[in-house]
């Protein structure tokens, strides 16, 4: 599991940033509470510079060489906040359906106070997880 921030680069395009924080898949909800805590009480700082030494970075933590290599089996959750909640939008794999990335399942967003616990930041993370395509 890969937690990061994703920043809009000079020309306008999104991609992984750091800071980034490799965890176990059974990592407890605490701890990935935590770093997602860091993750978002840095986002919006700085922007990528380099997209390819982002991407490189990012599959290097991974062990993947690729987007596509990435994808394969892949989950990934949403997570976005602004000054009172933290917003959770699981996500469906588009790998093996006609498009080629993440599609957001925004009907299935909820979220939690901004000031929750890192253990309850960790479990909306696991919900979010399960909710997944």
């Amino acid at each position: 599991m890969l937690v990061h921030s994703h920043v809009k680069t000079g020309p306008g395009a999104w991609t992984d940033a750091p800071p980034w924080f490799p965890l176990p898949i059974d990592s407890s909800p605490e701890a990935l509470g935590r770093h997602v805590r860091t993750v978002l009480d840095s986002s919006g700082v700085g922007g990528a510079d380099e997209y390819g030494s982002a991407l490189a970075e990012k599959y290097r933590l991974l062990g993947v060489t690729s987007e596509r290599e990435l994808m394969q089996g892949a989950q990934y959750v949403s997570v976005r906040c602004n000054d009172e909640r933290i917003f959770v939008t699981p996500t469906e794999n588009g790998i093996n359906l006609w498009h080629e990335n993440f599609r957001h399942l925004t009907e299935q967003t909820f979220n939690i106070p901004r000031d929750s616990s890192d253990q309850a930041i960790g479990e909306a993370i696991h919900a979010g997880f399960s909710r997944c395509r």
